[in-house]
């Protein structure tokens, strides 16, 4: 098996230290998430939270001030757009338009959709985490058991000349913004730039095929600052959630299907400051536009930017540093070791456990997490701590920390187990489903049927445990913005994932100091080589491409997102996956809610509900506020794959948003109340009203007559 260890990795320093930005200006955050939606207006959209589980921000114009999102959807009902919000910093504070230093400021970036031309998603196949012999090209060679169908193969492998192949990414090429020039905003569309011709799938992929869905002409735009006194910031748009593709495609599993294609994207971000004395100097940052969050405030119980801080704490000096981990690269235990702040490092886990009552049915996890003793007690008693250690015992395990194993030694336990002390105990925490539980065997497949916290998460909780705890919050030295951007996104579990997969716990794309920062490769350098078809950023660190950071997502993404809620896991075969005995988990509720509570309903309301909603016998067909029901119901009701699928792409925008429904500002903290809000009531009760369980609904069709085969259409 191929281990990342510290010596291999330092053998790239020199890369490194050419990568790493001035300290003296850098770009915040260094990963920015915007989100798509289906507003067509271009002001109606808000900015991505600035805290972990905080709420999105709009622009007031009568305070001139950000302030918290009331509504996700506009007056028609369409879901608004999330920006990612990118700002220079000198020296640690905003850079304002006009600096004396500063002589003008050009923005560039590049986003693309590339998940037509990679492998089709085939869950941990492909992650050289696990090892050499986990390749793509190892398990294209390796049959599904009892068929001559490869474990993994590339998405649309039917078309095979490179020429063609490029056709299918998604790829408006660069576009920039310049201070000097008046030129402030640019759209990533269609129209002509000075660098590039564009690459959308009706000009080519899908020109002169049936197709359905919405065609996908711009993956979003981009605005720059630019008045005197205003932070240097730019604020990027994602598309609008289309997706456009064969008519003829079957959707047979949460992967998607070959011949479509969706608005999402990825790619880099830079800016160039040219300064009095002539320097140029270029920071660069990183933007991914993914799927909504339908549960803005609710966190994932490992989020991506824990999945950051365990690599740079276990794959960097990191660890070295905050006396985690010791000179044989062994996780410190005891007194000797880092002592977490139960406020500020512990409890947090306790919360967002907790959290996911909001939104899926785990009362096991809920009574887990909510133990009977104070979790953020600085001096605990020898029974208070004897009931800790009861408590941690009952975490599924991460790592082996008493082993002499090297905390950079990457294995991958399957994380069997359900129970913490045979089949009559309590169950493992946390209860959502492994990155490889889909597998129907360890033929298909490396297995993991069922999550746990990141390794660092664990130690953390292991010192908490056992009373090596600091009475003050420890200072880790790096950037909130950072730390929330990416604290709002799925870490674990990634199959495929929300924002991006499993490629984001690997060391090889993060820079080498600024562990939060992706490495990329230059723009001015992209335009020499263009997009690769098969370069695996995650092999070597020589930088990301536009397009890289969500090319293993599913396609379209709402493919998973209407599939990827809920999992059975066989638990008494570690061979075997899908044959009982089953236990259910779920996979991230915080991203993708499975069970919610009715808001506040008036009489039309309710009633619209009642008709757009399929009754159940507990329900007798009533559906009133405060009832817990299933999330996407009237989408998933006929539980065909292939019919939910293309419902949830013509319904994604109908879905609510989980929101806090208490007001009282000396009750809504302590006392939150998490319901549904805007659901589009009346477009339910037009599906369930029109679909037949043969019905295959189609929405948004770009051409007039969808019996046609679609051409791109003739322009001067």
């Amino acid at each position: 098996m191929l281990k990342f260890t510290r010596k291999s990795l330092l053998n790239h320093a020199s890369v490194w230290s050419r990568l790493v930005s001035t300290d003296v200006y850098k770009i915040h955050p260094a990963i920015g998430i915007a989100r798509v939606g289906n507003s067509l207006s271009n002001d109606d959209w808000y900015a991505a939270p600035t805290t972990i589980g905080g709420t999105p921000t709009e622009y007031n114009a009568n305070t001139k001030t950000f302030q918290p999102v009331t509504r996700f959807k506009n007056s028609e009902g369409q879901i608004r757009k999330q920006a990612a919000v990118f700002t220079v910093y000198k020296k640690g504070e905003e850079l304002q338009i006009g600096d004396a230093d500063i002589v003008n400021i050009k923005w560039k970036c590049w986003v693309a959709n590339k998940k037509p031309i990679w492998w089709n998603f085939s869950l941990l196949c492909g992650d050289l985490m696990l090892g050499e012999d986990n390749s793509y090209e190892y398990w294209s060679k390796k049959m599904k058991t009892g068929t001559q169908t490869p474990v993994c193969n590339l998405r649309n492998a039917t078309v095979t000349e490179a020429a063609d192949r490029q056709k299918y990414i998604i790829n408006p090429g660069p576009r920039e913004c310049d201070l000097a020039s008046g030129n402030f905003s640019a759209k990533f569309n269609y129209d002509l730039s000075k660098y590039n011709a564009p690459t959308f799938p009706g000009e080519g992929a899908l020109n002169g095929k049936l197709i359905e869905g919405t065609l996908i002409n711009s993956l979003g735009d981009m605005t720059m600052t630019h008045e005197s006194g205003k932070p240097v910031s730019l604020f990027v748009r994602g598309g609008h959630g289309y997706s456009c593709g064969e008519r003829s495609a079957n959707f047979a599993s949460f992967a998607g299907a070959d011949g479509w294609f969706d608005d999402t994207s990825d790619g880099p971000v830079e800016c160039e400051l040219t300064l009095k004395n002539g320097e140029v100097v270029t920071l660069k940052a990183w933007v991914l536009s993914a799927s909504p969050k339908y549960a803005p405030n609710l966190v994932n119980i490992s989020t991506w930017d824990d999945t950051v801080f365990d690599m740079a704490v276990r794959f960097r000096d990191f660890g070295k540093k905050l006396n985690m981990i010791n000179k044989d690269n062994h996780f410190i235990l005891g007194a000797d070791g880092f002592k977490p702040h139960p406020e500020t490092d512990i409890n947090p886990i306790f919360k967002r456990m907790k959290d996911y009552q909001w939104v899926s049915n785990i009362a096991v996890m809920t009574q887990f997490a909510t133990p009977p003793f104070d979790v953020c007690n600085n001096s605990p008693s020898k029974e208070e701590l004897a009931r800790r250690q009861t408590w941690f015992s009952l975490l599924r395990p991460a790592i082996d920390l008493k082993s002499a194993a090297n905390v950079e030694a990457v294995t991958y336990d399957p994380h069997q187990d359900v129970y913490s002390n045979g089949a009559n105990s309590f169950p493992y925490m946390p209860q959502n489903a492994g990155d490889g539980c889909v597998n129907a065997d360890a033929a298909s497949g490396p297995m993991s049927k069922f999550v746990t916290l990141t390794p660092t998460q664990y130690y953390l909780m292991y010192q908490w445990a056992y009373g090596h705890t600091s009475p003050t919050p420890n200072d880790y030295g790096l950037n909130d913005l950072d730390r929330a951007s990416l604290g709002n996104c799925v870490g674990y579990p990634n199959s495929p994932g929300i924002e991006t997969c499993w490629n984001n716990r690997n060391p090889n794309i993060y820079e080498h100091d600024d562990v939060y920062r992706l490495r990329s490769v230059p723009i001015d350098k992209l335009l020499k080589t263009g997009l690769s078809l098969t370069r695996d950023e995650t092999a070597r660190p020589l930088g990301c491409e536009p397009g890289d950071m969500s090319k293993r997502m599913a396609i379209p993404w709402l493919a998973d997102f209407a599939e990827c809620t809920t999992q059975p896991i066989n638990f008494t075969d570690s061979n075997k996956n899908r044959t009982p005995p089953q236990y259910y988990s779920y996979w991230w509720p915080a991203q993708s809610p499975y069970n919610v509570y009715i808001g506040n309903y008036n009489e039309n309301e309710q009633n619209l509900e009642a008709n757009g909603s399929y009754g159940t016998e507990t329900t007798g067909g009533s559906f009133v506020s405060g009832q817990n029901v299933y999330y996407q119901r009237g989408i998933q009701e006929i539980q065909d794959t292939n019919t939910n699928i293309r419902t949830m792409m013509a319904y994604w925008s109908e879905l609510a948003f989980i929101v806090n429904a208490n007001k009282d500002p000396k009750t809504k903290d302590d006392y939150p109340n998490y319901v549904e809000a805007e659901r589009g009531l009346k477009a339910f009760v037009k599906l369930k009203t029109d679909m037949s369980p043969t019905d295959v609904p189609v929405k948004n069709l770009m051409n007039p007559n969808p019996t046609q085969p679609y051409s791109v259409p003739k322009t001067n």
